[in-house]
């Protein structure tokens, strides 16, 4: 389920998506795909990521949030590159 902007039959600009495993998108897309500063919520942990997307990927800095710490860092392609952990 999704709200927000749709274009052409896709996503854009700020809106939410609720998947069917439970987890929660709210952010910025682009033609259809999580792009730009947003936070994905794990319906599984509650843990979240909060921070840059770029065609779909983690991407410049973010934050993954869990309960008892988090780690601070930049992304790219997805991928951690540089962390800080905070408790």
């Amino acid at each position: 389920m999704a709200a927000g902007c749709w274009a052409d039959d896709q996503r854009c600009g700020k809106g939410m998506f609720y998947y069917v495993n439970g987890d929660i998108y709210d952010g910025e897309w682009q033609a259809h795909v999580r792009h730009g500063l947003g936070t994905y919520t794990y319906a599984d942990t509650g843990s979240q990521y909060v921070g840059m997307w770029k065609e779909g990927r983690r991407d410049g800095h973010g934050e993954l949030i869990h309960n008892n710490h988090k780690f601070v860092g930049q992304f790219v392609d997805d991928k951690v590159t540089i962390t800080l952990v905070i408790s």
